[in-house]
């Protein structure tokens, strides 16, 4: 048992997002991804994200459809653009498992959409290709 790894692909990141201090995680489990972003330091709106697919598989691209249900906390319709825009990104980078979503963000501005959106990405992508690493949830 002192050899067994902890089942849960995790990474941390900090950086600067439109000129503000943000903390991102992701947490790779069985059946889900969670990133969480923010820039409060604590736990934001809970959002469940997924793909519903496509209807016509020979026009898959324009026919992709995406779920986003806030689950906790504030229901913002910028929140839910920037939500959705996210699970749409990532799903096209290959991210098959829905995407539970927490985010505490200090303003949600159409500016600010595209930055928030390759913020979480490159993260992803650069989480992706480095070694895979089980961290042990610290108590």
């Amino acid at each position: 048992m002192g050899d067994e790894k902890f089942p849960l692909t995790s990474s941390t990141s900090r950086g600067a997002l439109n000129g503000i201090d943000t903390d991102l995680y992701v947490c790779d489990y069985s059946n889900k991804v969670m990133i969480g972003i923010t820039q409060y330091e604590k736990f934001g709106t809970m959002i469940l994200c997924y793909r519903d697919g496509a209807a016509d598989s020979t026009n898959q691209d324009q026919l992709e459809t995406y779920t986003v249900r806030p689950l906790l906390g504030e229901e913002n319709e910028g929140m839910l653009v920037y939500a959705r825009s996210l699970v749409e990104s990532l799903s096209k980078t290959g991210l098959a498992k829905p995407l539970l979503l927490s985010v505490a963000m200090k303003e949600y501005t159409p500016q600010g959409l595209v930055p928030f959106v390759d913020f979480v990405t490159n993260h992803c992508s650069a989480a992706a290709s480095a070694p895979a690493t089980a961290q042990a949830a610290s108590a």
